[in-house]
């Protein structure tokens, strides 16, 4: 069942005229937003940084992304093991592993909050960026 939030349509309406485009879907099932977001580019790869994390170092951005880039892996963040400072959490993984992880995830936690199950599951191929 698909929940639209009344309060959601004043951050859609500032996102469409300021150009964005933006998808919305069940409020509890944050995973198959973020498959939905997927479906509508043409996009191979995700970098997922989430609200909380609004003042984000872009360095730390492009490392995560060029670890990701530089080997094998569905999954590259700064969070499996943290070492960075609050708030630059990082998240990088292919479009093929979220669509199996849409698939294959179960629990409400899971659903909810998008990249459990690819850290934890042992289906995926993860790596953690380490701050020096």
């Amino acid at each position: 069942m698909l929940h639209r939030l009344k309060e959601d349509k004043l951050l859609v309406d500032i996102a469409n005229k300021c150009g964005f485009r933006s998808i919305r879907g069940q409020t509890d099932d944050v995973l198959s937003r973020f498959v939905l977001a997927s479906q509508k580019t043409n996009c191979k790869t995700l970098v997922r940084i989430t609200g909380d994390c609004p003042l984000m170092d872009p360095e730390v951005v492009d490392a995560v992304i060029a670890d990701y880039f530089h080997g094998e892996a569905d999954y590259v963040s700064n969070v499996i093991e943290p070492s960075f400072p609050d708030g630059l959490d990082v998240e990088v993984f292919s479009k093929e592993a979220l669509q199996r992880a849409h698939r294959l995830a179960k629990t409400s936690f899971d659903r909810e909050h998008v990249t459990p199950y690819l850290r934890e599951s042992g289906q995926f191929l993860c790596r953690n960026l380490k701050s020096e």
